[in-house]
């Protein structure tokens, strides 16, 4: 069902022709079905035992007996920096990898709690006040938010730093896993592919396309549900009729879901992912046929019904 509302809601650009019924009707039989609800904590649904989450739908689970290290890899090793392993009392260092845009981090209101799936400012040796050192420049570790943070410990003056030359402290890391790997090298996070949360902003999009791109109470009422609790004090963070637009709706989608795998998919839905505002690429001459993905050679020569998409 839930893969249905997913489909559903790009009908639209994969053929030409809107589906909003039917994804609001597999919304619903999720919704309605009894077997998930909100978790209270947005941090419960990527916690190490998040089996028991409520919310997640779907997941591919791990554990540490029943796989490899890919968990490890997805929210530690890959993000975090060479000196981090005393941060999070961690078996191995890290590869010092992607890190948040500047934009994501700073677009989050500060009372807004998902925040707290980023990681930036002094990194603490773990149970302690002391900062780790960067052992690579002998400064004290700071993840910072900007690219030319000063607090980086390598920034030189008169340089302008962007994502192509960042200082290797540049950058707030993903959090939003519980990382917990000191008994071993195995995270037993399981990875959430879709979750009640997702699908319940679907249906409101869905209804809201179904009107004009307006906001009904109804879509109101169900983003509400999902931004309350990323408040202490959510009465005056919750949407109305009148503040409620697809772009904000869009918007709090990021909020929600973001390192989950759900960006690209939206923007295209939206219509801003080719040739849309990137802050570091410039797609201002990609083509339509960006929005969908080439179909493997090796498949078209296994099955000749199949054909390539355009503009492969």
């Amino acid at each position: 069902m839930a893969l249905l509302v997913k489909l559903y809601m790009n009908a639209e650009v994969w053929t030409g022709t809107n589906q909003w019924d039917d994804a609001i009707q597999y919304a619903d039989s999720l919704i309605n079905s009894g077997h998930y609800e909100l978790e209270s904590d947005y941090f419960s649904n990527f916690s190490e035992n998040n089996e028991n989450s409520s919310e997640n739908i779907f997941v591919v689970p791990f554990g540490e007996t029943l796989t490899g290290g890919g968990m490890t890899y997805w929210i530690y090793t890959m993000h975090h920096h060479f000196s981090s392993q005393p941060t999070v009392n961690a078996p191995h260092s890290a590869h010092n990898g992607p890190a948040a845009l500047p934009s994501h981090v700073k677009s989050f209101h500060a009372e807004d709690l998902r925040l707290n799936g980023w990681n930036f400012g002094p990194q603490y040796i773990t149970g302690t006040n002391e900062i780790v050192m960067n052992t690579r420049i002998n400064e004290p570790l700071y993840f910072t938010i900007e690219y030319d943070d000063p607090l980086a410990g390598d920034v030189e003056s008169g340089i302008e730093y962007d994502y192509t030359n960042a200082p290797e402290g540049a950058g707030a890391r993903p959090s939003k896993y519980e990382i917990n790997v000191a008994a071993g090298t195995q995270a037993a996070n399981d990875l959430p592919v879709y979750r009640l949360s997702d699908i319940i902003l679907l249906k409101a999009e869905a209804i809201m396309r179904e009107n004009g791109g307006t906001a009904t109470n109804e879509a109101v009422n169900l983003v509400n549900e999902v931004r309350a609790r990323a408040f202490d004090n959510s009465s005056s963070h919750l949407y109305t009729t009148a503040t409620l637009t697809l772009d904000t709706l869009l918007q709090e989608r990021e909020w929600e879901l973001y390192y989950e795998g759900h960006r690209r998919n939206d923007l295209v839905r939206f219509d801003q992912y080719v040739r849309g505002d990137w802050e570091w690429y410039d797609r201002s001459g990609q083509g339509d046929h960006a929005n969908y993905f080439p179909v493997p050679q090796e498949q078209i020569n296994a099955n000749h019904n199949l054909t390539q998409n355009p503009g492969y």
